[in-house]
């Protein structure tokens, strides 16, 4: 999928909460279930309405603004008191189907309807489906938007059960990607689920159902994500997470506490992929972006690993394939007793500021100035003295760049090591000593206890290294602020963390400034 640049954020004159002309930059669309009413036009905007004291009542035929004629209403798209909301249209001037909600505006529904139609004037993204036309006249709303061709991931994962891992990975890149260019923006979607991520005829990914009414931030759109990626591959939801529920899904299972890991509730799933969407439903510990999420992904959903960086750009040469199941014509999937805005309403900006600790509180003072480019790293091993060598390889994943890979730990039933040890770690050697100011860890999972320590000689002996930074718990991100010139670093593992009725953890990647 290809994005264009994003248009000046100025709402232009034209745009009122009285009609909003087609010429207008593109609104964002949502098809989704509005909790009453219907809509009307006045005079000659709405052929055909048959109007009560109570509500307007499209029917079949009716022309509004004399040229968006109401061919059919969507499959199951009926308010409280049974009548239609949504309709497949057709516009008579540019000869093409579109998508029309129309109900009563003397309501809270309605007038939220209009206002997210308002707010979306601000964005324009391909990404998101867009709106054509809105208005009120005489007492009554409707909205003209795009009609997609396609099926929801909800209804995907019904019909089909979970995706194929690959391409649970490419859905939500994609997703990911978009949403990553409304944070740049400072605006937020507010409301992803798998009813408003919609895979197009044509393999594109749309997302629908922004609201105007959210206080959720850039963390929030974040979690969502990791919640999309968590039912693309298991077809649970993870509600306690995200504070909502999806009709007809079942809910996430847990153990002994925690949420299940993707890998637990279904065999097949990799341990990277797992390892990014608990890191996405846990966004300020983990530092996880839209962006870095999308990054992660790319390496998974593509042939080859690419590097991980903040910001992704997407590839315009990238193309998502779904096959049999994107044949057909799909448009409404339930949402049933909510007001859907179809904006990013109340522009909210993100907040940018994650924590620097994993703990997930800000350092108490600010951290010193540290490079912009991290350090290179010659060579890496794993430190495992009591050990019997069968952890020892893919130490260099814990510094290529690319949180999509990780040195992983074996699975132990006791947190020290199954008491078989008293630690293991990954030696870094920067090939001189560096003078070094901060290191940043990511690790797979929260919860493990980690102590760095530092040295001048290689040596197979932990205690040789002296103790910067004493044992502590951590979260998946850890920044340790340091002043020490030193060649070898060891990031020192104690105590593991539960991964269901296992103990594990990975290192994912370890940065020097």
């Amino acid at each position: 999928m290809q994005f264009g640049p994003m248009p000046d954020l100025a709402a232009p004159a034209d745009m009122t909460a009285g009609h909003l002309a087609e010429g207008s930059p593109a609104l964002n669309w949502v098809a989704g279930y509005l909790d009453s009413g219907t809509a009307t036009a006045e005079g000659g905007e709405g052929e055909g309405i048959v109007s009560t004291d109570a509500r307007c009542v499209p029917k079949q035929g009716t022309l509004f603004a004399g040229r968006y004629r109401l061919s059919e209403p969507c499959p199951s798209s009926t308010s409280l008191d049974g009548q239609p909301l949504h309709w497949r249209g057709f516009d008579e001037v540019l000869n093409r189907p579109v998508l029309v909600t129309v109900m009563a505006a003397d309501t809270a529904e309605g007038a939220e309807l209009l206002a997210s139609a308002v707010a979306n004037g601000r964005v324009a993204h391909p990404g998101i489906a867009s709106v054509f036309d809105a208005a009120t006249v005489d007492g009554c709303t409707y909205v003209v938007g795009e009609w997609v061709d396609g099926t929801s991931l909800a209804e995907l994962l019904h019909e089909h059960g979970p995706l194929p891992t690959d391409q649970a990975a490419a859905l939500v890149q994609e997703a990911a990607e978009t949403i990553s260019v409304l944070h740049e923006q400072g605006l937020v979607h507010g409301n992803l689920d798998p009813g408003n991520v919609l895979v197009t005829a044509d393999g594109g990914v749309k997302l629908t159902s922004l609201r105007s009414n959210t206080d959720d931030d850039a963390a929030d759109d974040v979690r969502r994500l990791g919640a999309l990626l968590y039912a693309a591959l298991t077809e649970r939801w993870p509600a306690d997470v995200v504070h909502t529920t999806m009709p007809g899904m079942p809910l996430a299972p847990y153990e002994s506490g925690r949420l299940c890991e993707p890998r637990q509730v279904r065999a097949g799933v990799s341990g990277t992929l797992s390892m990014l969407t608990m890191r996405a439903l846990d966004p300020v510990a983990s530092g996880t972006s839209a962006g870095r999420l999308a990054g992660g992904l790319a390496g998974l959903a593509n042939a080859h690993d690419l590097p991980l960086t903040d910001e992704v750009a997407p590839d315009p040469t990238r193309s998502w394939r779904r096959g049999a199941a994107l044949l057909g014509v799909l448009l409404v999937i339930s949402l049933a007793g909510l007001v859907v805005g179809f904006s990013l309403g109340a522009i909210k900006s993100p907040s940018g500021d994650y924590p620097i600790l994993g703990g997930g509180k800000p350092a108490a003072s600010p951290p010193p100035a540290v490079r912009s480019a991290p350090l290179s790293v010659s060579n890496a091993r794993i430190l495992d003295p009591k050990g019997d060598g069968r952890e020892l390889r893919d130490a260099d994943l814990t510094h290529d760049g690319n949180l999509a890979t990780a040195w992983h730990t074996e699975d132990y039933f006791r947190p020290r090591f199954g008491n078989l040890k008293p630690g293991m770690g990954v030696l870094l050697d920067l090939g001189t000593a560096q003078s070094v100011r901060r290191v940043t860890l990511d690790l797979t999972a929260p919860g493990a206890t980690v102590e760095l320590r530092a040295g001048d000689e290689n040596d197979n002996d932990p205690a040789a290294y002296r103790t910067l930074v004493k044992p502590a718990t951590s979260g998946t991100n850890v920044t340790f602020n340091v002043s020490t010139k030193a060649r070898y670093w060891l990031v020192w593992i104690t105590n593991l963390p539960a991964q269901g009725s296992r103990y594990a953890i990975g290192v994912a990647e370890v940065q020097f400034r």
